[in-house]
């Protein structure tokens, strides 16, 4: 008989998707929204970016454990070109910016730079160790 994983055990991946998902509509509800309404956490909209795709990225890590991190990182980086093109619509009143992406990389790779360091020392680990 196979172990199905129990509703507790499943729960914090639970908990981890659903808070990604969650943060990924306020950062769309932030980024749509009118400039002069959108709330601000820093005077540098840069550091917003920075800070938004540092959550991202730490949630989605956490929340899709299996994902690799260079493909959480490429689907993020595309996630905020996408909004970057639908803000230089006419439809929505703000302006894009190529360099708000740069500010997205920058907080995917602070969030994500702890995994591939880890994933890096475990790799020269087993490659000094190769018989166990």
């Amino acid at each position: 008989m196979m172990n199905s994983p129990t509703l507790a055990g499943r729960a914090p991946l639970l908990l981890g998707r659903i808070s990604f998902w969650a943060a990924c509509v306020v950062t769309l509800l932030a980024a749509f929204a009118p400039a002069s309404r959108a709330p601000h956490l820093f005077p540098w909209d840069k550091a917003e970016h920075v800070l938004a795709f540092y959550v991202l990225a730490f949630l989605g890590a956490a929340a899709f454990p299996r994902v690799k991190a260079w493909g959480l990182a490429l689907v993020l980086l595309i996630f905020g070109g996408a909004i970057e093109l639908i803000q230089g619509t006419p439809w929505i009143d703000r302006d894009a910016d190529i360099h708000d992406v740069f500010a997205d990389a920058v907080g995917i790779g602070f969030a994500l730079a702890p995994l591939a360091l880890a994933w890096w020392r475990t790799r020269r680990a087993d490659a000094a160790n190769p018989g166990g």
